[in-house]
């Protein structure tokens, strides 16, 4: 078994910085460790970092764990990473990979606007009908933020990785297969858990609120959440809004 001390140079990094880093991009940086630095240490003296990453999480060869330079601010992950301070390899809260999953599911503005409540604290409703939060509290029910707090309705976004379109179809979805809808909650609905995420309580009623899968897809298509337009054209096979669907996705 290899030692840190037998990890090759790079990056000007030595061995103890590089497993360091490695330990913070596969959220294995607090004991009870999954690999031992033993084990780590090995798989870094044959391949760098980010190909031990990728190795590890099943990352495609054309994703790094981290990139962050004000030279490539253009980059939607650039943007992300500026926005919510994660600019730091050596705290590196986010991967490329997790800001990239968010980032087919929501548009930029709404994945920072997601990052940033998962680190807050305490409740808000914000003015903007489209804001991940304020969709979360209309369809739970609890738009006064008594029952969920910011961070918990982020942190569900966020695991799942679904927009909260999806989410609480998802949600709706379930809770109806096990024939657990029941009657709505005027103090704030409790869905039941979806991947192992559950809130409070059983499923509590949204037949009687008119909740159901088609009415929440059918807002879904008509919001920014929907990442191409119905009136997108063919012209000689080439969809005509594709660039035009790529700035407004991207933008902050």
């Amino acid at each position: 078994m290899a030692l840190v001390t037998d990890i090759p140079t790079r990056d000007s990094l030595d061995g103890a910085a590089q497993l360091a880093r490695l330990r913070v991009a596969i959220k294995d940086d607090t004991s009870p460790f999954r690999f031992t630095d033993e084990i780590l240490s090995d798989l870094l003296v044959a391949d760098d970092r980010v190909v031990v990453w990728r190795n590890i999480v099943g990352a495609p060869s054309t994703v790094s764990q981290f990139s962050y330079t004000l030279e490539t601010f253009t980059t939607p992950v650039n943007r992300i990473r500026f926005q919510i301070g994660d600019t730091d390899e050596e705290t590196l809260k986010y991967t490329d990979l997790e800001l990239l999953d968010l980032l087919d599911v929501m548009p930029l503005r709404y994945v920072v606007v997601v990052l940033i409540a998962s680190d807050s604290t305490g409740s808000t409703n914000p003015p903007d009908q489209w804001n991940p939060i304020t969709l979360m509290r209309r369809y739970l029910d609890d738009t006064s933020g008594a029952t969920y707090t910011d961070k918990q309705l982020a942190d569900r976004l966020i695991t799942t990785n679904l927009d909260p379109f999806y989410y609480i179809s998802n949600t709706v979805s379930q809770g109806t297969d096990q024939g657990t809808v029941s009657s709505s909650s005027s103090s704030g609905s409790s869905f039941a858990s979806i991947d192992g995420i559950a809130f409070a309580s059983d499923v509590e009623a949204t037949t009687t609120s008119g909740i159901t899968q088609a009415s929440i897809l059918d807002q879904l298509c008509l919001s920014p959440y929907s990442p191409r337009p119905d009136y997108s054209v063919l012209i000689d096979g080439v969809e005509q809004v594709v660039t035009d669907w790529e700035i407004r996705w991207n933008a902050l």
